[in-house]
């Protein structure tokens, strides 16, 4: 017995159908991709700012917060005697730090173009881990020696030297080493005289000593980045974060020395600057792309953050730190 047998198969309805499903399927998946990307590029330029902010507030803490260190007696109670050549103001607690508002009235001493409207700052003090002599100085002109060189010293780094009694900042004109022993000269050719204020003893501390400036400029590529320039060093000025489209400082003041702040201002009306006891520090970062959906709305120090109404993602940043060596 036979059986008439029938080719099986899809209708080209049935077919056409199906790719029409499976290209709907497709689609929800390729816009749940891109949709999925968008917000892990969201996320992680976010977080690239928070790590940013972070960082930049945290380098401004650690340098306002030591300004004006001299060792184990503030810049208020021992006035360094100062014998380098082309040294920085740091005569008295009025040295240790200075502002400029918006940069109104600051020598730009960098190639770096300064992003108008954002303030400067620098800050001065003995910096590094600081090491002991090996032994007694014979005379006041000799040579320092002492165990190690942890703060990296080099011939024409300023060097602060103090027992607490007195304090000089000198210019090193040559650094050996022999059998773990360094040696630290102060000649004449660096400094005003090769004489230190005396012979230090045994016990004298010994640090480098940093003049740091910070500013807003605008990176090669165009992009606003917080800079740090050592003010007393040949090298160029560092990029420490990029993103940084404004900066704010606003000085807590003393203006009756009882050592409470009793005001707050912005540089440019600080008149006193060894009254300023604090700062606070606004920071308002982007992304370098346009990466929102839409236009962010953010106000910064009073003022429109994106007056551009440009897609980057901002965040502000603020944080309050004591200048230490004002407190009591």
């Amino acid at each position: 017995m036979y059986r008439d047998l029938k080719e099986q198969g899809f209708s080209l309805v049935e077919l056409m159908i199906s790719m029409v499903l499976m290209l709907l399927i497709m689609a929800a998946v390729l816009s749940l991709f891109v949709s999925s990307k968008a917000v892990y590029r969201t996320d992680s330029e976010f977080a690239r700012i928070q790590e940013n902010g972070r960082y930049a507030i945290d380098v401004l803490q650690r340098s306002i917060r030591m300004a004006g260190y001299s060792g184990c007696r503030t810049l208020m109670s021992i006035a360094p005697t100062i014998i380098a050549n082309n040294p920085p103001d740091f005569a008295s607690i009025e040295d240790a730090i200075e502002g400029w508002d918006s940069g109104s009235g600051w020598a730009n001493p960098t190639g770096i173009a300064h992003v108008a409207g954002t303030d400067v700052i620098r800050v001065n003090f003995a910096a590094g881990v600081g090491t002991k002599l090996d032994g007694d100085m014979a005379t006041n002109n000799a040579n320092i020696v002492v165990n190690g060189n942890p703060d990296q010293l080099q011939a024409g780094d300023l060097v602060y030297i103090t027992d607490c009694q007195s304090a000089d900042l000198f210019r090193a004109t040559s650094v050996s080493q022999s059998s773990g022993q360094y040696t630290i000269a102060h000649g004449s050719s660096a400094n005003t005289t090769d004489n230190l204020s005396k012979a230090y003893p045994e016990s004298a501390q010994l640090m480098a000593f940093e003049s740091s400036l910070y500013f807003i400029g605008l990176n090669p590529s165009g992009i606003p980045a917080l800079y740090w320039l050592d003010l007393d060093s040949a090298n160029p000025a560092v990029e420490l974060v990029s993103g940084v489209q404004d900066m704010q400082l606003i000085y807590e003041v003393d203006t009756n020395g009882d050592l409470v702040p009793d005001d707050f201002r912005d540089a440019g009306a600080v008149t006193d600057w060894g009254s300023v006891l604090g700062v606070r520090i606004g920071m308002l970062l982007r992304t370098e792309n346009n990466v929102g959906a839409e236009a962010q709305a953010i106000t910064f120090n009073g003022v429109d953050g994106n007056p551009s109404g440009d897609l980057r993602l901002r965040k502000a940043f603020w944080s309050s730190v004591g200048v230490r060596n004002r407190l009591p």
